[in-house]
């Protein structure tokens, strides 16, 4: 089989520990006899052939500094908890980029499956390219996107989208699949897929075990207690900190050892001295994934001590307790998760309850003070791993399924592969797109024929590009309320927002403006599959009536002489809905006015022929359809109104 697999993260070289698990399943897929395509986000720090064995690299290009590459490899969420601003104007370049690619590859290789790790931000992707190539959609679930997914509509309504379109939907714990299920996912197109564990690299190794405690200071008579893990909230290592103080009250052999990198490294140190465990809690930098066995191997406790984080992260299943119970090692973990599908209370390890430091501290005092303990939960948790739980079998399982739903692939006709998205001229013109390794049209180069002569775009004033920001988040999630399959943006300029809209909302989008011999050049690098652009006036547009789900006009109303007559004319090809925006023109004069711009006009930005304040707007745009939403994003007002409603 050739299996196209989308994720946000990969060891980005050998040895790196960044989503290892993928890397494992991966390599296992292709040890089969199978061909993978994985297609990635750029990272600077990426250093891997082209191909591997069975399984080929395809990253793509997202950021316009290939030294600013923030988006996956664990590095998107902020404290573990929520996604970094900056990536949220990112994501439809991410997208459009990752479709490209993934277009692409399927244009030139025949697939028989298109699998998507992580539903935000894969899922949308895959079920695209799931879409457009008439492919089964396998999605994989692995925790902190199911916590995404339900926190926001924004990043989850494209989400949940793909979930419920997908062939098969897997879980790596019942608590994740359980999650899926109540999202509506199907019980027939969704299944319990757990990770696996490779017992030849972890397993009990006393060399290792040696030279890790002589190296962290350890004693033999000591009991070295590891966490290990990003160092962010829902890992749950305060509570650890507080259970090893309490602890050592009456074992003051306890000592523990915490390896790993993340936000909150500062605040625990400082909590371990608060807690007076000097020199008896070691942190160690995160290490590469093939020296992590070493440590597993000198720990005589593993703990694993998530919780349930209010902002709804957990663990979906613990690939540390799979490693520590692979090398044989007793777990404490807390019942979160899918923890409780990986330690078996009483015969591999003990469960206690999330956020109690003293039941965590009691179950550490029970197995330091008891070696025998120690060592019967350890082998047993060693057999067990190595009987069932080999990622070979988790490949096995997971070849097995694509294999069932190879079958449903229909053969389509190209009429069927794609729609006729051939522009004008009648030419698809070479595109040289930012985020496929062409020219990168600057974001300063939008001075479109409507009137602009902001260069708002491109200015590089951190709070500018803060509040532009909002804004376009805020376009996009209007835009999305009527799930549109087609969108007209009206006075689009040279597309940049146009190539947004398509790629937020999966719609089929259109830019029109007054054409020039710039502009034009602008437009066939942009054109896609998704995109497309003609000239034309706001004022007499080329449709038939109600031929689009959305039509848009956004910072164009200010600039033209006839407003009314333009939103008259959205609103006769809009079947559903307009979402129009512009300054809110008070605020708008009086801020430039405090940058000294525009002063002998009084703030007035030149071709804006239109004043209106907020409520005056939205009272304008009501005598054209339902107002159903208005935002007003600091400095602007956005309406959306529904014209489909009688």
């Amino acid at each position: 089989m050739r299996i196209l697999t989308l994720t946000s993260s990969y060891p980005k070289f050998s040895g790196d520990g960044t989503a290892p698990f993928i890397e494992a399943l991966t390599n296992e897929i292709a040890a089969l006899g199978h061909e993978v395509h994985l297609v990635v986000p750029e990272h600077h720090a990426w250093n891997r052939p082209a191909a591997d064995g069975g399984v080929h690299y395809h990253p793509y290009r997202y950021s316009p500094r290939r030294a600013w590459t923030p988006w996956g490899y664990s590095e998107s969420l902020q404290d573990g908890l929520r996604i970094r601003w900056p990536l949220y104007p990112l994501a439809p370049v991410v997208y459009g980029s990752a479709v490209r690619t993934s277009m692409k590859l399927t244009s030139m290789l025949d697939f028989d499956v298109v699998h998507a790790h992580w539903v935000v931000p894969n899922g949308p992707i895959a079920a695209r390219i799931s879409e457009r190539r008439s492919l089964p959609l396998v999605i994989s679930l692995h925790g902190s996107d199911v916590t995404l997914t339900a926190r926001s509509n924004l990043i989850g309504r494209p989400a949940l989208r793909s979930l419920l379109r997908a062939d098969l939907v897997t879980a790596a714990s019942t608590y994740v699949l359980d999650r899926a299920l109540g999202f509506g996912v199907s019980p027939e197109a969704s299944g319990l897929f757990p990770y696996g564990v490779d017992s030849h690299r972890f397993r009990p190794d006393a060399t290792a075990a040696t030279l890790v405690r002589s190296e962290l200071g350890v004693g033999d008579d000591d009991v070295l207690v590891l966490g290990i893990g990003r160092l962010v909230a829902w890992k749950g290592f305060s509570y650890l900190l507080a259970a090893i103080a309490e602890a050592r009250a009456t074992t003051p052999r306890i000592r523990v050892a915490i390896v790993g990198s993340g936000d909150l490294r500062g605040e625990l140190e400082r909590e371990a001295g608060v807690l007076g465990l000097g020199e008896n809690a070691i942190f160690v930098d995160a290490v590469p994934h093939a020296s992590v066995p070493r440590y597993f191997a000198a720990a005589d406790i593993v703990v694993v001590p998530s919780i349930h984080h209010d902002a709804g992260f957990f663990e979906a299943l613990g690939n540390v307790a799979l490693e520590a119970l692979a090398t044989g090692k007793p777990v404490v973990a807390t019942r979160v998760g899918g923890l409780v599908d990986v330690v078996k209370d009483g015969e591999t390890g003990l469960l206690v309850q999330d956020r109690d430091s003293s039941a965590l501290s009691e179950a550490i005092v029970s197995l330091a003070d008891d070696q025998d303990l120690r060592h019967r939960l350890g082998a047993r948790a060693r057999a067990e791993t190595e009987s069932s739980l080999s990622w070979r079998a988790s490949a096995e399982r997971l070849v097995a399924a694509y294999e069932a739903l190879a079958p449903r692939r229909v053969q389509s006709s190209p009429a069927h592969r794609s729609r006729d998205t051939t522009p004008v001229s009648g030419q698809r013109p070479e595109r040289a797109t930012w985020g496929m390794g062409g020219e990168d049209p600057k974001l300063g180069d939008f001075v479109g024929p409507t009137g602009n002569a902001t260069d708002k775009y491109g200015r590089r004033n951190p709070l500018t590009q803060w509040l532009l920001a909002r804004f376009l988040r805020e376009i996009d999630e209007t835009a999305l309320i009527f799930s549109p399959a087609s969108i007209l943006d009206v006075g689009c300029g040279e597309g940049i927002v146009t190539e947004r809209l398509a790629a937020v909302t999966g719609a089929r989008t259109i830019g029109v403006d007054l054409g020039t011999d710039e502009l034009t050049g602008h437009w066939r690098r942009r054109e896609s599959e998704d995109v497309s652009f003609q000239p034309a006036s706001a004022y007499d547009l080329p449709f038939e009536d109600g031929s689009f789900d959305c039509v848009c006009a956004l910072e164009v109303l200010e600039h033209l002489e006839r407003p009314r007559d333009a939103l008259a004319e959205l609103a006769r090809v809009s079947g559903r809905g307009v979402l129009v925006s512009v300054p809110r023109e008070p605020v708008w004069r009086a801020l430039h006015l405090l940058a000294l711009r525009d002063v002998r006009s009084l703030g007035n930005t030149p071709g804006h022929v239109n004043h209106w304040s907020s409520r005056d707007f939205e009272q304008l745009v009501a005598g054209y359809g339902r107002v159903t939403r208005t935002r007003r994003p600091f400095p602007w007002t956005v309406v959306l109104a529904d014209v489909g409603s009688g």
